[in-house]
C-alpha cells in the first residue's frame, strides 16, 4: 500500500465530479510512504504547486526529521502527471503538519502546530494543537517563500549582547540580523537550565529543545532539527507562549515549533553582539 492522490474534474460547483486517475509526482520517492494526507493542488505564479502530507516518508539527515511532515512539489502538471522542478519540506522545525491553501487574491496558507500521535505537556489541559500564522505563498528562484501576515506594534531596535532581557518576550516579535557569521542564541534561559537553543553554523541552522520540557514520545523523535542555509542574512521570529515560528530570509526556510519552559525568564543569550529590532504582535482585524 502506498500513499496517492486522486485527481477530479467538474463542470461546476453543482456538477457531479468525475474520476480522472492517480496523481503522479515525478522525482518524488514514494517508498514506504503509506498515506498522502490533506493533498492540496493549485496554481501560483505560473507554476503548478502540490502540497501534500506524506506519512512514512523515511528520514533524512537535514530534512524529513519529523515523524510526520508536509511537503510542496513545484512544476508543470500535464494530465495526472507533475513533472516536479523542485521538492522540499514547507517547514523544517518539529510540530507543522497538515497545512491547506485558501485564495483571496493572494494564496494564503494555514498550517497545523501539533503532530498526530505526539503527546505534549498541555494534552493534560484537553488542549494539544492550534494553527500558525496565516502566511503569503510567492515564488522565488524557482522555490516557495513563506511570509507571514501578521501586524506588529513599532519596533524598537537594539544592540544585543550576552544576556538581555526583552519584556514579554514570550509574546513578542525579533528581528535578527545575522550577516552570514556564526551564532548561538538561548531564549528564556532559567535556574532549572532550561532554554530553547537557535544555533547557526557551518551552513546549517539548528533548533534545538532538548533542554526544555518534554514528554517521552516528545523525546523519542529528537529534539533537535536541521535545515542548510547557504547564505543566512536574517531571522524573523515570533513567540507566542509555547509556539515559535522562525522565518529564515524572508521566508525562504520556516521552522515551526511547541516548547515547553514553565519558569522561564524573559532573556535572549547570544554567543556575540548583534543587532535586533523588537516589536509586539497585535491582533489581526479581518473586515
Amino acid at each position: 500500500m502506498t500513499g496517492t492522490a486522486l485527481i477530479y474534474e467538474m463542470d461546476d460547483l453543482n456538477a457531479t465530479p468525475r474520476l480522472i486517475a492517480e496523481l503522479e509526482v515525478h522525482n518524488f520517492d514514494n517508498s514506504n510512504v503509506f498515506m498522502w494526507e490533506c493533498p492540496d493542488l493549485f496554481s501560483l505564479g505560473g507554476k503548478d504547486l502540490f502540497v501534500w502530507s506524506p506519512q512514512g516518508k523515511l528520514r533524512e539527515s537535514h530534512q524529513f526529521q519529523n515523524n510526520y511532515h508536509a511537503t510542496y512539489a513545484l512544476g508543470e502538471l500535464n494530465g495526472n502527471r507533475l513533472r516536479a522542478e523542485h521538492i522540499e519540506e514547507l517547514d523544517y522545525g518539529f510540530d507543522f503538519y497538515a497545512p491547506q491553501t485558501v485564495e483571496n487574491s493572494d494564496r494564503i496558507l494555514f498550517g497545523w502546530v501539533g503532530l498526530p500521535d505526539l503527546t505534549y505537556p498541555t494534552d493534560k489541559y484537553q488542549w494539544h494543537s492550534m494553527l500558525t500564522l496565516p502566511r503569503k505563498l510567492s515564488l522565488q528562484n524557482g522555490k516557495v517563500i513563506q511570509n507571514p501576515i501578521v501586524n506588529v506594534g513599532e519596533l524598537q531596535a537594539v544592540e544585543m549582547s550576552e544576556n538581555f532581557a526583552i519584556e514579554n518576550l514570550d509574546t513578542a516579535y525579533l528581528q535578527i540580523s545575522v550577516e552570514n557569521q556564526p551564532l548561538v542564541l538561548d531564549f528564556f534561559s532559567n535556574e532549572q537550565g532550561q532554554k530553547l537553543s537557535l544555533r547557526f553554523e557551518n551552513g546549517v541552522l539548528s533548533l534545538d529543545r532538548s533542554q526544555t520540557e518534554q514528554t517521552e514520545l516528545m523525546e523519542k523523535f529528537g529534539s533537535v532539527r536541521h535545515c542548510k542555509i547557504e547564505q543566512l542574512e536574517t531571522i524573523e521570529i515570533f513567540f507566542d507562549r509555547s509556539v515559535v515560528e522562525i522565518f529564515v530570509n524572508g521566508g525562504e526556510k520556516v521552522l515551526t515549533s511547541r516548547f515547553f519552559i514553565a519558569k522561564r525568564e524573559n532573556v535572549v543569550k547570544s554567543s556575540r553582539p548583534i543587532q535586533v529590532k523588537v516589536a509586539k504582535v497585535l491582533p489581526i482585524s479581518v473586515e
